[in-house]
């Protein structure tokens, strides 16, 4: 089943270019630096580019990440904050400890503070990266419910939305968008 998705002011994240290279440490470095420390190689001999749009706002920030060739990301466990990866085209197979994900268009996944992950995309994949700081979200849950969990918020890492569910995001990344700009 292939899924739609409603991306009205997404597309001001093309304006806003951070770095395109096929250049192999420009690119580890520079994802590193807006996104989390990792490890990565290309799966094929096709040449990479990869292209990252996209804006902070506070501690957290909004991305448009793409890549031109298969690539396997190894993510370190040192990060102190939230990635929620949405892909728009292609697909990517997220590993979480021994749980495999296949990611494809409309499905959502989340990498936790301190914790490893391991990413194959192919040549298509293409994700919005919505990052949000460890401690930004665990002051929102405590003044929404008035008290802090002695556990660490832990969301599945797989999140197969509702279509209303779905919606409810990109109408959130749409508003970040469109606020941004």
């Amino acid at each position: 089943m292939q899924t739609t998705l409603k991306l009205d002011h997404l597309h001001y994240l093309d304006e806003l270019l951070l770095f395109k290279s096929d250049d192999y440490q420009t690119i580890k470095d520079r994802i590193s630096y807006y996104l989390c420390p990792h490890r990565f190689d290309v799966e094929t001999h096709e040449r990479l580019n990869t292209r990252l749009n996209g804006f902070s706002f506070g501690r957290g920030a909004l991305y448009d990440l793409k890549y031109s060739a298969p690539v396997m990301i190894n993510i370190e466990d040192s990060a102190d904050f939230y990635l929620f990866r949405i892909t728009l085209e292609g697909q990517c197979q997220v590993g979480i400890d021994q749980q495999q994900i296949v990611q494809s268009v409309g499905i959502m996944s989340v990498t936790h503070p301190h914790t490893r992950q391991q990413i194959v995309t192919n040549q298509h994949c293409r994700n919005i990266i919505l990052k949000l700081a460890q401690q930004d979200i665990e002051t929102q849950l405590f003044n929404m419910l008035g008290y802090r969990s002695q556990q660490p918020l832990h969301f599945d890492p797989s999140l197969s939305c509702s279509a209303e569910g779905m919606d409810a995001i990109i109408e959130t990344l749409n508003y970040l968008c469109h606020a941004y700009y």
